[in-house]
């Protein structure tokens, strides 16, 4: 047997452990696709999409409503309590939620990831995995002609509204 923990043909506990501590990582690598960069970056999902997006008037939204914004990877929710804006990125493995063929649904009875089946609450809240965290509740500002803006770079509580003033 050889001694040096370096050698390929070492037999040391020590080096299989090493070995074994680095398995899983082999797959993870083995599986990225390459970029047109060369930097060493392995791609996860969309890009996120930032800064603030108009998703409509106040007006078009009726009362009682969960919508999705298509392509922007957020919905916008009208309640009694206010309006409510939500990410669409399921917190499981950053699918986009409502967007697609198989994609799931955005509605004002909940939310669901068709990726791999994580249900959320109107308020985003999770219901039920695989997924372990809620979706993020995004800041929501009306502006004086009545336009919704919505805030992705400003995350809020969860269940949080922004009253609509008569």
């Amino acid at each position: 047997m050889h001694d040096d923990e370096n050698d390929p043909r070492s037999g040391s506990r020590r080096r299989v452990l090493k070995l074994l501590a680095l398995a899983p990582l082999a797959g993870c690598v083995a599986d990225a696709e390459p970029t047109d960069d060369d930097d060493d970056e392995v791609p996860s999902g969309p890009p996120p999409l930032v800064g603030e997006v108009s998703v409509g008037r106040v007006d078009e939204l009726q009362p009682m409503t969960l919508q999705a914004i298509p392509g922007e990877r957020v919905a916008i929710g009208r309640d009694d309590g206010g309006l409510w804006a939500l990410s669409l990125l399921c917190g499981h493995l950053g699918c986009t939620i409502g967007e697609g063929e198989g994609a799931g649904g955005v509605s004002f009875n909940g939310i669901r990831c068709g990726c791999h089946g994580s249900e959320y609450g109107r308020d985003g809240d999770l219901q039920h995995g695989p997924s372990t965290q809620p979706l993020r509740n995004l800041a929501v500002r009306v502006e004086g002609s009545g336009e919704i803006i919505v805030d992705r770079d400003e995350d809020v509580a969860l269940g949080s509204r922004t009253p609509l003033v008569s």
